[in-house]
């Protein structure tokens, strides 16, 4: 069956993108792999997923990190974002014309968590995955915060590519950073279409199926290290990653039928 096989092939994909390095995001996770039971900084980068949030907000009551950033100015997919927030119950009276992503998710965040005084650090003006890794540290050094464990949490589609970046652009930084996808999307089979699971927020899926498709469509060339990629060899604006075998061949299977959604 072609949509089962096509499924099966965005799934290898989509398990490969949103990394974790931890099996889940508590302070006992942290203690049993990194030898701390708490992180120096979180860093939620901007996105249009509200989950993400979902994931964030958790953290922040189980004290996982002892500072919390948000990155994110206005970029080409903001819009969505923008979207996510009006059609949310929960949020649609949030102001997001104009803003950056970092300032509206703060915002969520403060409606959905008990802060009980602690600071968000914002970083307002990156429009792009290597401005978000570039503008968080500037905004550190001015606050004079020289973090050496850093959780990052993004969009599951993004996770990986937003941790060889972050790795890329503080390459000169003592750090060590944890990738934390906030879920990992997952395509099934439901009368006869695909379908996501993974993510939802007041029952919507986390992304239009298109928008998936193409997102996932787009990030195995970016993530290739050649003259084309955004590795070393290419436009090296992130370290070098290894791509397996079986992410590759996925790949291959769904250009043959979803070529016109490589962004």
């Amino acid at each position: 069956n072609k949509l089962e096989k096509d499924a099966n092939a965005f799934n290898v994909i989509l398990r490969f993108l949103s990394k974790r390095d931890l099996r889940d995001l508590s302070r006992s996770q942290l203690q049993l792999s990194y030898g701390r039971d708490q992180a120096d900084l979180l860093i939620l980068a901007g996105n249009s997923t509200l989950a993400t949030i979902d994931v964030v907000s958790k953290a922040i009551q189980d004290n996982v990190a002892m500072e919390w950033m948000i990155a994110g100015g206005i970029g080409h997919a903001t819009s969505h974002l923008y979207d996510n927030v009006k059609k949310s119950p929960k949020f649609k009276h949030i102001e997001v014309e104009g803003r950056p992503e970092s300032e509206i998710l703060a915002d969520i965040l403060a409606l959905t968590t008990p802060l009980h005084g602690k600071q968000i650090l914002l970083e307002t003006e990156s429009t792009n995955c290597g401005e978000n890794a570039e503008e968080s540290l500037r905004v550190l050094k001015v606050a004079n915060r020289h973090p050496k464990l850093v959780i990052l949490v993004q969009d599951p589609t993004m996770q990986l590519r937003s941790d060889a970046t972050f790795r890329k652009k503080w390459e000169s930084e003592d750090v060590t950073f944890i990738s934390f996808s906030p879920f990992v999307p997952e395509f099934v089979i439901r009368d006869g279409a695909l379908c996501i699971i993974g993510g939802e927020q007041d029952g919507r899926p986390p992304y239009a199926i298109d928008r998936l498709i193409s997102l996932v469509m787009g990030e195995i060339p970016r993530l290739r290290n050649d003259k084309n990629g955004y590795g070393p060899m290419g436009r090296n604006f992130m370290v070098h990653v290894d791509i397996p075998e079986d992410v590759e061949m996925a790949y291959k299977h769904l250009l043959h039928h979803y070529e016109d959604h490589v962004r």
